[in-house]
């Protein structure tokens, strides 16, 4: 009997160990609203301020800083369905989701879309690509 009850709280503490980690965890992956981040990528300093639905107000001294601050709160806040429409559009989705999205990848990248966004980059003028 002393066994199983040794057995039991041990499968309790490591069940709780397990979701304390996996809290942590996923609280790490939630954005940074408030304090200071320090980017070296911007010119002058941008204040990022979120409404209490959460929605973010960007005040920027240039356009730069303004849309760099913009892509910055949007991978925040939707990385994840960032990067999934990236790999939907370049007919990627295979590499994470497996064959099941092999039709989609082959018709995405039979019409192309990537391939002419990139051709469309590379002849935009330096404004543009900043």
């Amino acid at each position: 009997m002393r066994w199983l009850i040794r057995i039991l709280v041990g499968l309790v503490l490591i069940l709780l160990v397990a979701v304390t980690g996996g809290w942590l965890w996923l609280r790490t992956s939630l954005p940074q609203v408030d304090g200071t981040l320090r980017l070296p990528s911007l010119a002058a300093p941008v204040e990022v301020a979120r409404d209490a639905y959460g929605v973010p107000h960007i005040r920027a001294r240039s356009d730069r800083d303004a849309f760099f601050a913009l892509g910055f709160v949007h991978a925040q806040d939707r990385l994840w369905q960032m990067d999934f429409q990236r790999r939907f559009t370049a007919g990627r989705l295979s590499e994470v989701l497996g064959p099941r999205t092999l039709a989609s990848d082959r018709f995405m990248r039979t019409l192309g879309i990537y391939r002419l966004a990139e051709e469309t980059f590379a002849r935009a003028g330096p404004e543009v690509r900043s």
